[in-house]
């Protein structure tokens, strides 16, 4: 078997053990989650998960990582120097859009990690929440030097940007349940309306003078 074939081969069993972790997490939290079901999910058994990635602990800190360094990444590189503040703070909410969107379930894990009081959050993650949040201050103190945006708190232009979008798409959940009510289909139209987009505009209403 070639070098290029046992690569792949590697990069496919990673990527399956992390995508059966991500959902197990996602149903039990990480002191709900057991190694073995995560295996069985996999397709593979528990030893190749600590040959791989580690324990039940370190698979949990990839998983997470993964998601939040990905996302810092993605904030770190399509914001520069050159753009305006309204620029930087709409390609910030536009990557936390598009991280809510290529992970659907880590919304779930973030809610049994917030209900724990986020006693297993990983090291790994907190620092990658606290590169985004520095962009975050960074982006908001250059528009505040400019004289184009008001002084506001970059946790709560975070979270209203995470919570707003991960509210919108658990509500939309239930349409298919509650449309028929009385009166409900004057609702219909909220629920297919941009939702990125218009937190977007939020937030540019509520940091811009």
């Amino acid at each position: 078997m070639s070098g290029d074939t046992l690569t792949e081969k590697k990069d496919s069993t990673i990527r399956k053990i992390l995508e059966a972790a991500t959902t197990v997490f996602a149903d039990k939290g990480f002191a709900g989650a057991r190694v073995d079901e995560i295996a069985d999910q996999a397709g593979v058994n528990k030893a190749t998960i600590y040959y791989h990635i580690g324990d039940k602990r370190a698979l949990y800190a990839r998983v997470l990582h993964d998601v939040f360094g990905g996302a810092a990444d993605d904030i770190e590189r399509n914001i520069n120097d050159n753009q305006t503040p309204e620029k930087k703070i709409v390609a910030y909410a536009r990557a936390i859009a598009q991280t809510v969107e290529r992970h659907p379930n880590m919304p779930r894990i973030m809610m049994y990690e917030i209900a724990s009081g986020t006693r297993s959050f990983p090291d790994e993650a907190a620092k990658d929440l606290i590169r985004m949040f520095v962009k975050l201050a960074m982006i908001l103190e250059d528009g505040v030097e400019k004289g184009v945006f008001t002084e506001v708190n970059p946790f709560l232009i975070h979270f209203l940007a995470v919570g707003s979008l991960i509210f919108y798409k658990n509500l939309t959940s239930l349409k298919d349940q509650y449309m028929d009510l009385p009166e409900a289909d004057r609702l219909v139209k909220y629920l297919s309306t941009n939702a990125a987009g218009e937190i977007e505009k939020i937030i540019l209403k509520i940091v811009q003078r």
